[in-house]
């Protein structure tokens, strides 16, 4: 059972820096918005976006001073399509961007 938690652990921690290589080559393509230096996830880490269970990102994004600039960003199509953005996991997202073209 202890072997089970090691590997469990393990694996967050891979998952947690594939994901931050994976930010820093996006951040290489482009800067982030300008607004992204007062959103409350850079202080969290950042797989809690991309996680199976987006519970702790939503309530984070919920006391965010951006929430409405980042959920505006997320709706838009050049946007990730993965992910928590503006509190609205990814599936929500394409749902809300079908019903708007509507």
């Amino acid at each position: 059972m202890v072997v089970v938690r090691a590997t469990t652990f393990a694996g967050r921690a891979e998952a947690e820096q594939r994901t931050d290589r994976i930010y820093e080559f996006l951040e290489l393509l482009g800067r982030p918005p300008a607004w992204h230096d007062d959103a409350a996830c850079r202080e969290h880490p950042r797989s809690w976006w991309f996680d199976k269970n987006p519970t702790r990102a939503i309530e984070v994004c919920a006391r965010c001073l951006v929430l409405d600039e980042c959920r505006a960003w997320g709706l838009s199509a050049d946007a990730p399509t993965e992910g928590v953005l503006g509190g609205i996991v990814a599936k929500d997202r394409r749902r809300l961007r079908l019903r708007a073209a509507r």
